[in-house]
C-alpha cells in the first residue's frame, strides 16, 4: 500500500486537529486496540532483532562484520532489485510523512500541547522507522469521550 497509495490522500486530506464525536467502530475501533498496538510493536522488535543479527550478536558471533555483509548485500539489492529500491523509497517517504500526521493525531488526544522542546522530541522519538509508529500506537492516549 505504501507512499504511492497514501500520498493522495495524505497530500489532499484536510488538518482535523479534533476528534470526531462519534465512537470509532469496526476496523477503527480494532487500530485503537492496545492488543493490535502490542503486537505490532513486538513483530517489529522482532524484525529489528533480526536485522540486526542480534541472534549472532548474543551466540558470541562477529556482530559486525554479519552487519557489514548484510548492509553490502542490500546496497547490491538497491542497485539492482527494483522491488528493493521502491520499497526503500517507500519507507523513506513514509517515514517522513509520518511526523506530520502524528502530531494532528497527538492534538485530537490532547498529547500535543504547544510544539515545545518536549513536544517535538515525543515526535522525534516515534519517528523512528517502523518500531516508532508502533510504540506510538501502543503508548498514546486513548481519544476524549472513548
Amino acid at each position: 500500500a505504501g507512499f504511492f497509495a497514501l500520498g493522495p490522500y495524505l497530500a489532499l486530506r484536510e488538518w482535523r486537529p479534533t476528534a470526531p464525536a462519534e465512537a470509532p467502530e469496526g476496523l477503527a475501533k480494532s487500530l485503537e486496540s492496545k492488543v493490535t498496538a502490542a503486537v505490532l510493536l513486538a513483530s517489529a522488535l522482532g524484525l529489528a532483532a533480526y536485522a540486526l543479527q542480534l541472534p549472532a550478536l548474543l551466540s558470541g558471533g562477529d556482530w559486525s562484520a554479519e552487519l557489514g555483509a548484510q548492509v553490502q548485500t542490500f546496497a547490491g539489492l538497491f542497485d539492482t532489485s527494483a522491488l528493493a529500491h521502491v520499497s526503500t523509497l517507500d519507507l523513506s517517504i513514509l517515514s517522513v510523512m509520518f511526523p506530520f500526521t502524528a502530531i494532528e493525531d497527538m492534538q485530537r488526544r490532547g498529547w500535543y500541547q504547544n510544539g515545545d522542546l518536549r513536544d517535538k522530541a515525543t515526535v522525534a522519538l516515534f519517528s523512528v522507522p517502523v518500531v516508532g509508529p508502533c510504540a506510538y500506537l501502543l503508548l498514546r492516549p486513548p481519544l476524549p469521550g472513548n
